[in-house]
Formats: structure tokens, sequence, C-alpha cells
């Protein structure tokens, strides 16, 4: 069976409660900031702070071998997930 790469994002974030930027694009997911704010106009809750009067979603994180990745952090899912 297809699954949209929304689906699969969000059975990450169920999962393991966070979703980079790699392992997006390991997956052949390039559009990772346009699949969170779906999510997001879904009524998922992520993590965020303020940069230069805009909020951020996602954080850069330095990754075990010294490179950079950019992760989204989930707080809460929906409760019922619509179709994605």
């Amino acid at each position: 069976m297809f699954k949209s790469q929304t689906l699969i994002v969000a059975e990450q974030l169920l999962k393991e409660k966070q979703v980079s930027r790699n392992w997006a694009l390991r997956k052949g997911i390039t559009r990772l900031g346009a699949i969170i704010q779906i999510l997001i106009d879904n009524e998922w809750e992520f993590e965020s702070h303020q940069a230069d009067k805009v909020i951020m979603r996602g954080f850069f994180v330095k990754t075990k071998n010294g490179g950079k990745d950019y992760f989204y952090y989930l707080i809460k899912a929906p409760k019922k997930i619509k179709r994605l």
C-alpha cells in the first residue's frame, strides 16, 4: 500500500517523538518543513523558539560524527488523527 510522505513523517513522530532532516532525506522526503506545517495545521504541536521575530519549530543539533542536523520535536499529537 502506498503511504504519503506526510503519513510516513507522522508515524515516525508518533514512534520517536522527533524527526530530523537527514532522516527525511534518507527516506526520499525533501519537503520536511512543508510537511511539518501541514501537521501544525492539523493540530500537531512542536517545540519552538523565537528567532528574529519569527517562530522557529526546529533546532540545529550536533551529530555524533561532528556534523549538524535539523530536528523537529513533537510535543503533542491530536487524539484523533485526521487522514493525512
